[in-house]
């Protein structure tokens, strides 16, 4: 089997310790001549500005994965407190921000899950001026067993191909690990070049930079809200269809097999805007699969 590592370039965002200055890109795996292009990529996925001492929902860490406007590569970018101390004696906000080649995600096809089990343990406050190297775990088999009934799920991935979804937490403590996984149990549900075009965070807020395909956060405007576990009924016909589909091909196939096929979809022979249309990925589901239901 191919060993599956990726080599990610990197950067460390944060400020020095003892320090009033402004937050900056302190250290990365290229020269500091790339320090400028890495803060331009931080800002531009900025979520918003964490409060210390805060429990619930909105507390550190958020995790974001992005894809870059052409494809050629994605990005993780995880904010959390470091160890370092302002001035004033507060903590100061780290984050670590990876570019992943999108050629070694296509091969390996990483969830999200195992791209965070990558991360543990990776300190770049401390990490020598070179490529990270991630050691993926090994690939597993989608599971039988979901903390979130199947058809619930299939509606959030139908509703994501309609347009922006935020997921509201039922509950104060939801750990971060936790949301990437029904993340994951969710885009399980696509294709895999759909489900690797969406783009995800474990918080949002209204001020947040970009923007992003389905993540956890309040409800806000121009976002079709959810609660875990609650209604989530598909606005159009096609994404209808789709989680029709995924529901008939779930009882004919079996639910593993399905995600297991869908995670091997072979990816276009040149990329293009359809990756997230429902009528595009409907069509190629049936093209690939058939329709149970006729």
């Amino acid at each position: 089997m191919t060993e599956r590592t990726i080599a990610a370039e990197w950067a460390w965002h944060a400020k020095p310790g003892d320090s009033h200055g402004d937050y900056r890109v302190l250290r990365a795996s290229g020269p500091p001549a790339d320090y400028p292009r890495f803060g331009a990529e931080i800002r531009a996925r900025a979520i918003g500005t964490p409060l210390p001492a805060v429990r619930g929902p909105d507390a550190l860490p958020w995790v974001r994965f992005d894809r870059s406007a052409d494809g050629a590569a994605n990005t993780v970018t995880w904010t959390e407190w470091s160890a370092l101390l302002d001035e004033f004696g507060r903590p100061i906000v780290g984050t670590s921000h990876y570019v992943l080649p999108g050629v070694d995600l296509a091969l390996h096809r990483p969830a999200l899950d195992e791209l965070m089990q990558a991360l543990f343990g990776i300190d770049l406050a401390e990490h020598p001026p070179q490529p990270a190297l991630l050691t993926l775990p090994a690939p597993s088999e989608p599971s039988e067993r979901q903390p979130y009934p199947l058809g619930w799920l299939a509606s959030v991935a139908a509703l994501v191909l309609e347009g922006p979804v935020t997921l509201v937490p039922d509950a104060a403590d939801w750990p971060t690990r936790d949301r990437v996984r029904v993340f994951d149990d969710i885009l399980g549900l696509l294709p895999y070049p759909a489900a690797a075009a969406v783009s995800a965070a474990t918080w949002w807020t209204a001020s947040a930079a970009g923007s992003v395909r389905l993540a956890v956060g309040p409800a806000q405007r121009g976002r079709r809200a959810v609660r875990i576990g609650g209604p989530a009924e598909p606005e159009t016909a096609a994404g209808a269809a789709y989680r029709g589909l995924v529901l008939a091909l779930a009882e004919a196939r079996g639910a593993v097999p399905l995600r297991r096929d869908l995670r091997a979809f072979p990816m276009p022979s040149a990329p293009g805007p359809d990756f997230l249309r429902a009528e595009a990925v409907l069509g190629a589901v049936r093209a690939r699969f058939g329709d149970p239901a006729g």
